[in-house]
């Protein structure tokens, strides 16, 4: 069952965003290293995204006045294409 959680660890949070996107900064140069992106999700409304207790996921919010906005979703590899994102 998928449930979820406010973060708890925003440095493991951030190491799970790093390595699902390391191809992506690699290939398009981007410079982002985890305390850069710490620095990016520490603002954002957080939540762990739990499977059977283990945290498999995050998902990042935005608000901007009455709106809210998915900044980011993250499962961690060996979840993906199970429907979890979806």
């Amino acid at each position: 069952m998928i449930v979820y959680q406010p973060i708890r660890d925003v440095s493991a949070s951030a190491q799970l965003t790093y390595n699902n996107m390391r191809t992506y900064y690699e290939y398009y140069a981007v410079d982002w290293a985890l305390p850069t992106i710490v620095e990016q999700i520490t603002g954002l409304d957080n939540w762990d995204i739990l499977s059977d207790g283990d945290v498999i996921g995050a998902i990042r919010l935005a608000w901007d006045n009455d709106e809210c906005y998915l900044r980011d979703l993250q499962v961690s590899s060996q979840y993906q294409n199970q429907g979890i994102g979806a």
